[in-house]
């Protein structure tokens, strides 16, 4: 959330630029709603995976990682145009 209120903070307008950002934690935020608009939804998908792809593993790739990444602000900065 920090990343896109940096990038895009005209879609923090309806919760407010001054509100906190809102902070997830695995399980008791799964019934709460997305606060931001429907429409980049998938961006904020792309940017989950991007961060688990970081953690080190065997089998993590850094290039998709980097990819996805990538993906996260191209499709947040589209939603702007």
């Amino acid at each position: 959330m920090a990343q896109a209120r940096a990038k895009r903070p005209d879609l923090f307008l309806p919760i407010g630029l001054r509100a906190t950002i809102p902070q997830y934690q695995m399980p008791n935020d799964t019934n709460t709603a997305f606060p931001l608009d429907p429409g980049v939804y998938p961006a904020f998908l792309y940017y989950v995976v991007g961060r688990s792809e970081l953690k080190e593993d065997t089998f993590s790739d850094d290039s998709r990682a980097v990819t996805l990444m990538n993906k996260f602000v191209s499709q947040l900065m589209q939603v702007a145009s």
